[in-house]
């Protein structure tokens, strides 16, 4: 298991810095996300540890050794891509098979460790097959298994599951996990898809415009966002401009014009009395019932829309301001569209954010 640091690195591409100092920790054995809209820099970033982009400034270490200028074959990582790089005219065990081969391991062992991949990632008796005979999720466990079976000191993921169906996303979800778990590996993953950050990672980087903005678990960044970028890009969220009125007691009471009413709630990052902010509401701590514990605020809307997910009723609110409200209710909630309601929300579950700085803290 390896430790992975990132120093200052930073990386511009025709004059466009695409990668701006960034930093941060992998622990050894972890499963950590890179997570970002298109365009953050997550790819390049990824590319940089690989070795594929040597960066403009800035170091890379594995286990406090520095190999910012070590190539890719010295570093000992292996990477598996969004579109799988299969070798067409290749079988599948000549795909696994293709990285021991260029390392000069004996035909025995090769024949050893790629059964053992094979058994891995559950393909056992398909090792004479072509790519084209198999499914996308075969196909992604074969690249998977190529960059398992060298044994590599950290596997590199760069939204291996995007090609892949919704259902099929889920099962390679929980199989990388497992396989992950179970090999103990560093691994670090990129992907835009919150669903899989938030349900795969140890921790997560959040990126945007080539910078990090947050580094924390899943649960950190949902219920604890730094900035409005995170509070608007992990989940769903009820976000509107608001002005601080007055802090103490490690709460912020605040004006929202939009909602017509005054706020209490948990501050993040740094606010000032008087200064512009934004307060966010999660559609799931909003409820058509008082709490049974806790200070809470009561606001009144009319329902406008309900669409029923199963786990959940997803309804969106209208407020006599004319804005709007989602909020997650209990699958077993009888609503009526164009009927009022009390939409109850505890003061603990607001979260009241700083006004954006830099571009990079605003949403897309």
């Amino acid at each position: 298991m390896t430790r992975v640091e990132l120093r200052g690195v930073t990386k511009s591409f025709k004059g466009q810095v695409v990668v701006d100092n960034v930093s941060f920790t992998v622990e050894s054995g972890e499963f950590f996300v890179i997570l970002g809209p298109s365009g953050s820099g997550k790819t390049t970033t990824l590319r940089i540890i690989a070795g594929f982009v040597e960066p403009d400034s800035g170091s890379i270490l594995f286990d406090g050794e520095d190999v910012t200028r070590a190539r890719p074959y010295e570093r000992g990582t292996a990477m598996v891509f969004q579109n799988y790089a299969l070798w067409p005219h290749m079988t599948v065990f000549d795909n696994i098979a293709f990285g021991l081969k260029i390392k000069k391991v004996p035909w025995e062992e090769i024949k050893k460790r790629v059964k053992w991949a094979l058994e891995l990632v559950r393909l056992e008796g398909y090792e004479d097959r072509y790519p084209h005979q198999l499914s996308g999720g075969q196909q992604q466990r074969v690249a998977l298994a190529r960059a398992l079976v060298v044994e590599p000191r950290v596997l590199l993921l760069d939204e291996p599951l995007s090609n892949l169906d919704a259902k099929l996303r889920v099962e390679m979800r929980e199989e990388l996990k497992r396989l992950q778990r179970r090999l103990g590996i560093t691994t670090i993953y990129v992907t835009h898809d919150q669903v899989e950050a938030m349900t795969m990672a140890d921790r997560v980087a959040v990126l945007n415009r080539g910078r990090v903005l947050q580094v924390g678990t899943p649960m950190d960044l949902y219920f604890n966002p730094a900035n409005l970028f995170v509070a608007s890009f992990v989940g769903r969220n009820n976000i509107f401009p608001c002005r601080i009125l007055s802090l103490g007691e490690g709460m912020a009471e605040v004006e929202v014009p939009a909602l017509n009413a005054r706020l209490r709630g948990v501050p993040m990052g740094r606010l000032a009395e008087g200064s512009r902010a934004y307060v966010a509401i999660r559609p799931e701590f909003l409820r058509l019932h008082p709490p049974r514990e806790g200070e809470y605020h009561v606001l009144e809307a009319t329902l406008e829309m309900a669409m029923f997910r199963g786990d959940r009723i997803e309804a969106r609110f209208t407020l006599a301001t004319g804005e709007s409200l989602v909020a997650f209710l209990d699958p077993e909630e009888r609503v009526r569209q164009g009927a009022q309601y009390k939409l109850y929300v505890k003061q603990a579950n607001i979260r009241i954010l700083p006004e954006p700085r830099e571009p990079h803290e605003m949403p897309d």
